[in-house]
């Protein structure tokens, strides 16, 4: 394994806060901005993962261009899009372009193992959730799901870093 410590701690990070994400996208507390504030977290933390590994990397290896000249076209196109999200989540201080949208479901569905649910709601008693989106490539998309995605592809990164560099 390629001796790139900081670059593997970063993608432990990312993961950590996408776990987060996935917790906190569909609740039920409307003003919470809970993940608003993971989602700044995990933007940073992947950003950072592919920064340092250009500085943990041999020397005369430029990763970055080798690496991209292999993705698939719609994997650019979700590089550059999330680079973008936290440029704007960071730099222009407007945040992530990310779409709340309030949907009703059944109660049971938002709170599917709770006993809260079981003691005081009607059989079919619904509730409102926030839930979080964002449009990539021209879809409206989960923002969980593409930042999934977009980890995924890191990871693989430092697979294949791995792999060059033993």
């Amino acid at each position: 394994m390629a001796v790139i410590p900081k670059t593997q701690k970063k993608l432990r990070e990312a993961q950590f806060f996408l776990g987060w994400l996935f917790r906190e996208d569909a609740t039920t507390r409307l003003d919470k901005e809970d993940f608003d504030f993971y989602l700044s977290a995990f933007l940073t933390a992947s950003r950072s993962a592919r920064q340092i590994l250009g500085k943990e990397r041999p020397p005369g290896y430029e990763w970055s261009e080798l690496w991209k000249e292999h993705l698939r076209p719609e994997e650019s196109r979700l590089i550059d899009f999330m680079t973008h999200q936290r440029n704007m989540e960071l730099h222009n201080h407007l945040g992530a372009e990310i779409r709340e949208v309030i949907r009703t479901v059944p109660a049971a569905h938002a709170f599917p193992h709770s006993t809260l649910y079981s003691a005081y709601c009607d059989e079919g008693a619904q509730i409102d959730e926030k839930v979080h989106y964002v449009e990539f490539d021209g879809k409206l998309e989960r923002s969980v799901d593409v930042c999934r995605r977009y980890l995924e592809l890191l990871i693989r990164l430092v697979k294949e870093f791995d792999q060059i560099f033993p």
